[in-house]
């Protein structure tokens, strides 16, 4: 129930999904998104959230 799609191509096939309301990192791609990710702020922006939310595991894990 809280499995959000966040891309769906014009067919109806889900790209990606993240989970809703889980204090985790969770978001899933069917794509690369380092690739090109200088020209696709979408993807860009996805490397940037993933790079996020591992310094924060990092930092709780150093503080736990």
């Amino acid at each position: 129930d809280r499995l959000v799609a966040e891309g769906i191509t014009p067919a109806g096939l889900v790209l990606c999904v993240r989970c809703q309301d889980d204090p985790a990192y969770a978001f899933s791609v069917q794509w690369h998104p380092e690739w090109h990710h200088h020209r696709h702020p979408f993807y860009q922006a996805t490397l940037e959230a993933f790079a996020q939310a591992c310094r924060a595991h990092r930092q709780a894990r150093e503080e736990g």
